[in-house]
């Protein structure tokens, strides 16, 4: 029996050390603020910006650049978006839509299918809209811009091709330059 209890002893401390740690309560920590420059959680899309993603719901990452003005001379500006990303671009260009506010949300009335910018609203008119002009280059076709003409209902679809009709660059600043912010597409 004493060996046993001799051994029971020496093995103690080794059993002590495998034991769990004893229990406390845990102590609050204060909450550290964020430091000013610390980057805001990510908001929620715009109304512009849902309704492009809706528009383009499988294109992937895409990247915009945007410009408001009022096309139609209603008193509220139109959004013209130029989109970018490697599953809507091609050789010829990258899609530009033409919106307008309608209820709360946006309506497409044009969906460009090849065009670059820069982009450019002119003063002249068709049906009431302002005409605009694309850059075009890529796709085996000629580089330089075209002049889209309102018809009604919508803008052409493809400024490589007629009714848009092939116009010297315009001297006035451009709506959409190809310096002009990026923004990701939610």
């Amino acid at each position: 029996m004493t060996v046993l209890r001799l051994v029971t002893l020496a093995l103690l401390p080794v059993f002590a050390a495998c034991s769990p740690e004893p229990q406390t309560s845990p102590e609050l920590t204060p909450a550290i603020p964020a430091p000013a420059d610390a980057a805001a959680p990510a908001s929620a899309p715009t109304a512009l910006e849902a309704a492009v993603r809706a528009a383009y719901a499988d294109g992937g990452a895409l990247r915009y650049q945007a410009a408001t003005l009022d096309l139609n001379s209603d008193g509220a500006d139109e959004a013209v978006v130029y989109l970018m990303g490697p599953f809507v671009c091609g050789s010829g260009g990258c899609p530009t839509l033409i919106l307008t506010p309608e209820g709360d949300g946006w309506r497409t009335v044009s969906t460009l299918t090849v065009s670059r910018q820069p982009i450019w609203a002119l003063d002249s008119r068709n049906e009431g809209w302002r005409d605009l002009v694309v850059s075009v280059a890529g796709g085996g076709g000629s580089s330089g811009q075209a002049r889209l003409a309102f018809d009604g209902q919508t803008y052409p679809t493809n400024p490589t091709v007629p009714p848009a009709e092939p116009v010297p660059a315009p001297a006035t600043p451009p709506l959409i330059a190809e310096t002009a912010p990026i923004s990701e597409l939610p």
